[in-house]
């Protein structure tokens, strides 16, 4: 604020009582204010400024950023103004661009950069309610950065002022609710202005708890913030039956793992997981397991047939048996052998060339070849009973 003084008089010049009242109303309006660290109290004897903290000193002609610089009352309120002050912010952006690593804002008064001076020089103000305070909003992403411009807010003096907020977020991924810094508290005491300082230099933010959110489907590996140790807790990706984890630089595997029984039974066996080769590995993608099939052309006598829940080897849907003297010695069914019947078969005799076989009623008995016939050649008779060879001439 600027002093209404009266025009300067030049030596030996009569100075009139309204320069002398002009200069007394300039006076008058003149509101000294405490520092930072300052602390202004009105009393019979005068004003006394004091130190309200101890074993530190501000300079009388520079003002800390965010001190109040002037402080006039209008109405029943006060109109501050305040010197510039700066948010800072860690941005690991910039860091890793080779700049400081750090943005600066200067917070807004009424949509104004609070650095901005007007025509006439003159900061922009700020109306305080008595009993009221100063903050400066700052709002930040789920990210920890600053999302917005902050602004100089006024709102009752007890408004959360908490280092984070929300102090253990519940919901994570979730923006960061307006953090109201406490800056000044505009108080009377005996009508007289009483301010309490609570901020005398940048704000520098750090960067807020981190929050995380499971997307997607599956189990989850963010579980919840601890609050008692402070830490964010995660679940580990764990092997299990048919698979293992492992950690490979920056990437957690989870890896295939199967293998193909050993023959127990001493018979022919065939592989149905086909082992990967290192080339395969390398490019990557799924395991590999051979198919059941019908075998080779000429050779199908199965069918392989696929359900929700298996693979089926059928048959060749071939039914029957096969009889001996009317006794089933044989039984199939969709052509496999599903019964074999006991056959007895009798020895035969021996014999010589020219024998003939034929059955006695006992057994099986051999007639013997002729020998040479004396008439006109052997005819085979059968005598009602037995075939037996005549030596005759045979008159047809």
């Amino acid at each position: 604020m600027k002093l209404r003084l009266p025009n300067k008089v030049r030596r030996g010049e009569a100075v009139s009582h309204e320069t002398v009242n002009a200069l007394i109303d300039a006076l008058q309006s003149v509101l000294i204010q405490p520092g930072v660290g300052y602390e202004r109290k009105v009393t019979p004897g005068g004003t006394i400024l004091r130190i309200r903290q101890a074993n530190q000193r501000e300079s009388v002609t520079d003002f800390a950023p965010f001190a109040v610089r002037e402080a006039e009352k209008v109405g029943s309120d006060y109109e501050v103004t305040l010197e510039p002050g700066r948010v800072i912010c860690p941005d690991p952006v910039e860091a890793a661009n080779g700049n400081d690593g750090l943005k600066w804002y200067v917070p807004t008064i009424g949509g104004v950069p609070m650095d901005e001076e007007d025509a006439d020089g003159n900061l922009p103000v700020i109306t305080v309610p008595v009993g009221q305070a100063i903050y400066c909003r700052i709002r930040r992403g789920a990210d920890g950065m600053i999302s917005e411009t902050p602004t100089m807010e006024v709102a009752a003096a007890g408004e959360d002022s908490g280092h984070y907020q929300p102090v253990d977020p519940e919901g994570s991924g979730t923006e960061e609710v307006y953090r109201y810094h406490r800056i000044v508290e505009v108080n009377e005491d005996a009508g007289e202005l009483d301010l309490v300082v609570w901020w005398k230099s940048d704000i520098q933010t750090v960067n807020q708890l981190w929050e995380g959110v499971n997307v997607g489907e599956g189990g989850d590996h963010y579980k919840e913030h601890d609050e008692t140790a402070g830490t964010f807790d995660f679940r580990r990706t764990k092997g299990n039956y048919g698979a293992n984890a492992a950690t490979n630089g920056d990437s957690v595997e989870v890896d295939f793992d199967g293998e193909n029984l050993n023959d127990l039974e001493g018979g022919q066996a065939v592989d149905i997981y086909k082992e990967p080769t290192p080339a395969e590995i390398a490019a990557g993608g799924p395991a590999l397991f051979r198919q059941v099939t019908q075998g080779p052309s000429g050779r199908r006598q199965i069918e392989v047939a696929e359900t929700g829940t298996a693979v089926q080897v059928m048959g060749n849907a071939v039914n029957g048996s096969g009889t001996v003297n009317g006794d089933a010695v044989v039984t199939a069914q969709d052509g496999l052998v599903t019964a074999l019947g006991a056959v007895t078969v009798e020895s035969l005799p021996s014999g010589s060339e020219g024998d003939m076989l034929y059955h006695d009623g006992t057994e099986w008995v051999v007639l013997g070849a002729p020998g040479v016939a004396v008439n006109e050649g052997w005819v085979l008779v059968h005598n009602g009973n037995n075939p037996e060879w005549l030596d005759t001439t045979v008159t047809l």
